[in-house]
């Protein structure tokens, strides 16, 4: 993941232990290189993605490539058109507002929580808290 998109508050965490893959195995590892090369833009939005050749790399068989996309698919990272392949999904603006919109909501809820019990949270992350703010504001 690239660092320049963390926090400057989630810097000394380990940023991978946040993305976690739903599959174990073959499965997670292609599922996780996959979304870090969406993450990445190394596969930008339309881009084909090629099953026999992700077969061929991780010598597996094109079904358990299938299985990986098609949660890629539920997680709306992969469009698979019928019998048309798999491309890397192209977010819409109603996409992009339902995320603003969701993103929003927490905010509001986490700002409220913490007005109404500011020692709900350590000094510790008081401070993490504190340089997330002063960057955001930069």
């Amino acid at each position: 993941m690239l660092t320049r998109f963390l926090s400057p508050a989630l810097h000394t965490q380990d940023a991978l232990a946040l993305v976690t893959a739903p599959l174990g195995g073959v499965e997670g590892k292609i599922y996780n290189n996959l979304w870090n090369a969406v993450i990445d833009h190394k596969l930008r939005p339309g881009t084909k993605i090629d099953e026999a050749v992700l077969g061929e790399i991780y010598g597996i068989s094109r079904t358990v490539i299938r299985k990986v996309l098609f949660i890629m698919e539920q997680e709306g990272i992969v469009h698979l058109p019928v019998n048309r392949g798999a491309y890397v999904a192209s977010p819409s603006r109603e996409d992009a507002e339902q995320l603003l919109e969701a993103i929003e909501t927490l905010l509001l809820a986490f700002a409220q929580k913490l007005a109404s019990n500011p020692q709900a949270i350590s000094a510790k992350d008081r401070e993490r808290l504190e340089r997330h703010l002063e960057a955001e504001a930069k």
